[in-house]
């Protein structure tokens, strides 16, 4: 119970790094949440700051969701919760408690490509069907 727990907490904090605004407030002084489209994700980061610091958020920002997993199939939790953590950081990461609870727009693909990563999610379920579906029903930014 304790590992179930701890994993989903990890998850959940691993997440709400706010990997864009701290690029931002570093490399440029400014806060993600602000400039361009006012979306702290690695979109904005991109426009406002740079290309090479957009990529760099947003492999930051995978690798978030890709440690989380990680670290639940260490722990060796049940498969519910391996899928629960990679939700958690999807949540931490689009409602981030160190930004006020205005974190980044991922689609729920970000929260499948972790899973897909360590195969413990069939490729019919991919980031790329899921992307493919809901792509033109949600734009991250203008």
């Amino acid at each position: 119970m304790l590992e179930i727990a701890l994993t989903l907490v990890i998850a959940f904090v691993l997440g709400s790094f706010p990997t864009a605004y701290i690029a931002g407030r570093v490399l440029s002084g400014a806060d993600m949440r602000e400039v361009g489209s006012g979306n702290p994700g690695a979109l904005n980061t991109a426009r406002s700051v740079g290309v090479r610091v957009g990529v760099a958020v947003l492999l930051i920002d995978a690798g978030k969701g890709i440690l989380a997993v990680f670290i639940a199939l260490q722990m060796s939790v049940a498969d519910l919760w391996v899928y629960a953590s990679a939700l958690l950081v999807t949540l931490g990461h689009n409602f981030s408690p160190f930004t006020g609870f205005r974190g980044g727009r991922e689609p729920p693909a970000y929260s499948e490509s972790p899973l897909l990563c360590f195969g413990t999610l069939p490729p019919s379920h991919s980031p790329l069907a899921s992307s493919s579906i809901l792509s033109p029903v949600r734009r991250s930014s203008p």
